[in-house]
């Protein structure tokens, strides 16, 4: 036969034939140099490819002849076209022929290697009969190129993956993964490393994803995802080539049975959610999970059932599964979910986007409503579900074998309702046996979104009793019991959770041992000499924080030890007495009549429980709904002995001598024990200390924070902790203390009794910097008013009214702009994610504006003025402006500070400020819009948010405790607010 084809391929596959042995050894220095100096061609695109029928193999994949059909023919006289002669085996041809085709590959020559592969596939398959016809080409005498007659049946095998490696070597994975399909429509069985490495060379880089030009194109190309199509996978629903590829190859495989790894579904799903293709990504984690499924299946009818020739075909299709799913790839495609529903759909392509993640969600949830999904490590799972916000979009599922549409937030709390229900004894007809922490996030379902006692009794019975084999509760049990109870107003299940918590030994020196006395604090009195039981429990460290005091510290008789040996009830009924009241909704009605039931191990535990900083910020919680947070305030040095460093006047009710009472130690000691105690618990503190009105301490403790805050973020300071920031929770807490103490001070300059005292606790501080805001300003600054002199004009009390409403607002400024500065920060904002990130919201600027937007020459608000009213106000300013050029002498800087923060983040200046702005600022002075409705994130069982009219605050909404309304008490004037005592700021 004429051996007509490539002359580099001619000459690398003798070069090595030569050798004798066809060994993979490197080529001569002659073979590179031709290599090298030879023109390289571009192979064949996938079009060039030769259609034959699916399953049956072809003469050739395509035949380099459209790259050469210009070149001349090379000269192939040197060498003999007959390799039948060689004396090879056919494995040591085979070798030789793949070290020719890596040689070609090595050279660019892709054409070339190309060519081989196709010849050796010819030699195994040259007498079947779909090979003895012959192309148009070869009929007309274009075709230039014959398959090398090797003399003998070679394996291709080899050579197709030399070939395939190249072409990913090259940076030519598209290229690759075409030819590995049609590869594997030939019959070709491609190994499971080499599906791999196309599958990852497919997977698109950070840096491409970084610079948006991936996520644009993928949100810009209009591709079908709406329909029942959305259930079915199919690479059409993929809009970048590379990542469509991928899910092409990985559904080839699937369909023609080859190997395939958990790894090829990982990338996949991994580019896909880097291109924002969410829907797809859960489709190819159903489509693993059904895989595995029959993977289980079938493995266990062999175990059954005898061996036989049809199992042993059985085993080996099992085999060419996919191992087990793995629960990361599930918990990154429910982590970009969660994070879709943190933002508001705000814009078309964030509604799309939320659209998408609901459609993914309910593809994940049909898993585990049918069963197909393991019951074993769903926490994250149950938390998205019931985290998904209350939305009347829809989505499709399958229900009995056909498509249907349903409202994806009702889908969703029926799958988790059924769930709950299925929690059944073992002998039931459906067991499920869940890990503890998806346990313990049922639970955090049944009682904070269901209200419901009876389903949470259910979840721990099944999991103490019914569970084969049963879990022992552990600290987040108690602690979801404590913050739960707490948040219900069933403080009942708080304090149980609490009294099993304090029979531990290892509790006995935690602040969870301190309780306030039963009798009312205005008929106790200080006790010097408390109790030795009270000594014991003076040191109230966090959990595993040793106390740096060395003296016994005495405690106010506003505290007792609780005893550990009091055993509390097994039925916790409703301690609320509003709950049941008459005209309630059936959510307080069932919460009143439902009672919950702990299981003996929550009582009485094998093992030791210690409680944590968790425990430590639901306790603290715990007081402060319940009305006793001046416990707090008592305990507050024994807990956070770090407080001592710092430069503030306030220190509570210590004394001089407990104050200097205190090992002396470096700062970053002290610092690292206030990073271990976390934001939680100073967020809690201070909410606890605003509630108690101790301004002077909750600054004391928001500067401890804002340092531990900081040396979180130090690299190699705490290598063991993880880097953390305070939540928008500890910035509003600390600017209602600061409102609050703003509105006195304004009380106070408008009196009209004479006379008042500048006494009070921080008179003998000596600061080490006069650079201080707030109540430390104003600490410093009132000892120069002891020794002036008092005036008709300007009396005392109205000057020390105005530095204190001065103090506050400077304080005000410096936690608003230091929340403005972590928002603008990029790199803080990409360093925590959508839930650790301090947000401002409506709560936040509602504070703000309570403290910047009060004057001393304003008139009283008006509390039921309507929209009628501010709207037509708001025209007579702007009149009064373009008459006389009139302008608002109530405006201040800071207000328009404020103002333009507001609206930076998307809110409007209340109707009630807009006339400050008009003929300075127009967005302050014009309504831009409602605000795009913020997605209603609040629990299953809470009612409807009311639409309420606020002229000088934004509109918020309840969720975290019961939507109880708050009791409008009657108006009294600014006497009353200051109160009939003498003016004394002592202690706070």
């Amino acid at each position: 036969m004429l051996c007509n084809w490539s002359k580099a391929a001619n000459n690398i596959l003798h070069g090595v034939l030569r050798r004798g042995s066809g060994s993979l050894s490197l080529p001569t220095r002659h073979e590179s140099r031709a290599i090298s100096l030879s023109p390289k061609r571009s192979f064949l695109t996938f079009t060039s490819f030769s259609q034959q029928p699916q399953g049956k193999p072809a003469a050739a994949f395509a035949a380099p002849a459209a790259l050469t059909e210009n070149a001349p023919l090379p000269d192939s006289s040197s060498f003999s076209n007959d390799l039948s002669s060689v004396n090879l085996t056919s494995a040591q041809m085979s070798r030789a022929s793949a070290q020719a085709v890596r040689l070609c590959a090595r050279g660019g020559r892709f054409g070339d290697a190309l060519y081989l592969v196709n010849s050796l596939h010819y030699s195994v398959h040259r007498n079947e009969g779909l090979f003895r016809r012959q192309s148009p080409k070869a009929r007309s005498g274009t075709s230039q190129l014959v398959p090398i007659d090797f003399g003998r049946p070679v394996s291709p095998l080899l050579s197709a993956h030399s070939f395939l490696h190249g072409l990913i070597r090259a940076g030519h994975g598209k290229k690759a993964a075409r030819y590995a399909e049609l590869m594997i429509h030939q019959g070709f069985r491609i190994r499971l490393g080499t599906m791999n490495a196309i599958i990852h060379s497919l997977t698109p880089r950070v840096g491409d994803a970084l610079s948006g030009g991936l996520w644009n194109r993928a949100v810009r190309l209009n591709y079908p995802r709406d329909g029942p199509q959305v259930l079915e996978l199919r690479s059409t629903l993929v809009a970048d080539p590379h990542t469509r590829t991928a899910v092409r190859l990985l559904q080839c495989a699937r369909s023609w049975s080859q190997a395939r790894s958990r790894e090829m579904y990982h990338h996949t799903i991994s580019g896909c959610l880097m291109q924002g293709e969410i829907i797809v990504a859960s489709l190819l984690f159903g489509l693993l999970v059904k895989d595995w499924q029959l993977r289980h299946t079938l493995h266990g009818s062999t175990v059954e059932e005898e061996t036989t020739s049809t199992d042993e075909y059985v085993s080996l299709y099992a085999t060419k599964m996919p191992p087990r799913p793995s629960s990361r790839m599930m918990h990154d495609i429910l982590r970009e979910i969660e994070n879709t529903f943190a933002r508001d759909p705000d814009t078309s392509d964030k509604d799309t986007e939320l659209r998408h993640s609901l459609q993914a969600l309910a593809n994940i949830a049909m898993l585990l409503d049918t069963g197909q999904l393991e019951y074993g490590r769903i926490a994250q799972l149950i938390h998205t579900m019931y985290s998904c916000p209350k939305t009347n979009r829809k989505v499709w599922i399958k229900r009995n074998g056909r498509a249907e549409q349903v409202e994806a937030y009702s889908y969703f709390q029926g799958v988790l309702l059924r769930l709950v229900k299925s929690l059944k004894p073992a002998g039931a007809n459906r067991p499920c046996s869940l890990d503890r922490r998806s346990y313990h996030t049922l639970l955090n379902y049944t009682l904070r979104h269901r209200l419901s006692p009876e389903l949470a009794t259910r979840v721990l019975e099944h999991m103490c009793i019914h569970r084969d084999p049963p879990l022992q509760p552990d600290i987040v049990t108690y602690n979801i019991l404590i913050r739960s109870g707490t948040l219900i107003r069933k403080s009942a299940i708080a304090q149980s959770a609490l009294q099993s918590l304090r029979q531990h030994k290892v509790n006995f020196n935690h602040g969870i041992m301190v309780t306030p006395a039963p009798a009312p604090v205005e008929e106790q009195s200080a006790v010097k000499n408390a109790s030795r039981e009270a000594e014991q429990c003076s040191d109230l460290p966090l959990a595993g924080h040793q106390s740096t005091g060395s003296s016994q510290i005495e405690l106010s008789a506003q505290m007792t030890l609780c005893k550990p040996d009091s055993a509390p009830k097994r039925e916790i009924a409703a301690s609320d007495p509003h709950l049941g009241a008459p005209g309630s909704s059936k959510m307080y009605q069932r919460l009143d009549l439902e009672q919950l039931s702990f299981p003996d191990p929550i009582h009485r535990p094998r093992s030791e429980i210690l409680a944590d900083a968790s425990t430590l910020s639901s306790y603290i919680a715990h007081l402060t709904v319940t009305g006793k947070p001046f416990v707090v305030s008592n305990v507050l040095f024994h807990i956070l002995p770090e407080l001592r460093m710092v430069d503030h006047p306030s220190w509570g009710s210590l004394t001089p001598d407990e104050r200097r009472d205190y090992h002396r130690e470096t700062k970053e000691a002290r610092l690292r024990r206030a990073i271990l105690i976390g934001p939680y618990v100073f967020t809690a503190i201070l909410n606890a200390l605003e509630k108690s009105h101790k301004i002077g301490l909750a600054e004391r403790v928001w500067l401890l924070a804002k340092q531990a805050e900081k040396a979180s973020w130090t690299p190699n300071f705490a290598p063991d902790l993880k880097p953390w920031c305070l939540p928008i929770h500890a910035y509003t807490a600390l600017m209602r203390c600061y409102a609050s103490m703003a509105r006195k001070g304004l009380a106070l300059a408008h009196r009209k009794r004479k006379g008042a005292s500048v006494d009070g606790d921080g008179d003998e501080w000596k600061p080490r910097s006069t650079r201080h805001k707030g109540w430390a300003a104003f600490v410093q600054a009132r000892k120069h008013l002891k020794g002036t002199r008092q005036t008709r004009r300007h009396p005392a009390h109205r000057r020390l009214g105005m530095l204190l409403h001065r103090c506050m607002q400077s304080g005000g400024q410096v936690v608003y702009r230091a929340l403005r500065a972590f928002v603008r920060s990029p790199p803080l904002m990409a360093r925590f994610r959508e839930g650790e990130r301090p947000v401002p919201d409506a709560r936040f600027f509602n504070a703000a504006l309570d403290l910047f937007g009060r004057h001393p020459n304003m008139r009283p608000r008006r509390r039921h003025a309507g929209r009628a009213y501010w709207r037509r106000r708001l025209m007579t300013f702007h009149g009064w402006y373009e008459r006389k050029a009139t302008r608002s002498a109530l405006w201040t800087p800071a207000m328009q500070e404020l103002a333009e923060f507001m609206v930076a983040e998307g809110f409007t200046v209340p109707p009630g400020f807009r006339s400050l702005f008009n003929g300075r600022w127009v967005p302050g002075s014009q309504f831009l819009g409602e605000r795009p409705r913020r997605l209603d994130r609040r629990p299953y069982a809470f009612p409807p948010v009311p639409s309420t009219f606020r002229p000088h605050g934004l509109p918020d909404a309840k969720i975290r405790g019961l939507p109880i309304p708050h009791r409008h008490r009657r108006r009294r004037g600014a006497q009353h607010l200051w109160g009939k005592a003498q003016c004394s700021f002592g202690n706070v």
